[in-house]
């Protein structure tokens, strides 16, 4: 699970910055010289932070990890946090 979610998050990663420098290039290649210094830059910064935000809205509603929640001592929140991650949790 732990590799999965690094594996994802670096995919999604290379996959944006390639997404971003390709949609920077069509709208570069839109407008003369003058319009990219004047305002093309607006909108290459305007369209690149869309993604961001999302990113951020989506960590904002993220819970801690199980393994932080545990080790600061709020065990039942951990393995709540685990169930829904996981899906059940087998408890003894």
């Amino acid at each position: 699970m732990r590799g999965l979610l690094a594996f994802s998050y670096q995919l999604l990663a290379v996959c944006g910055i390639f997404l971003t420098n390709v949609i920077n290039y069509i709208i570069a290649s839109y407008g003369s010289r003058s319009w990219d210094v004047n305002a093309g830059w607006r909108w290459m910064l305007r369209l690149g932070a869309i993604p961001a935000a999302a990113f951020l809205l989506s960590m904002v509603r993220a819970p801690e990890s199980p393994r932080f929640l545990i080790q600061a001592g709020k065990t039942e929140e951990g393995f709540a946090v685990l169930e829904h991650i996981i899906g059940t949790v087998i408890k003894a």
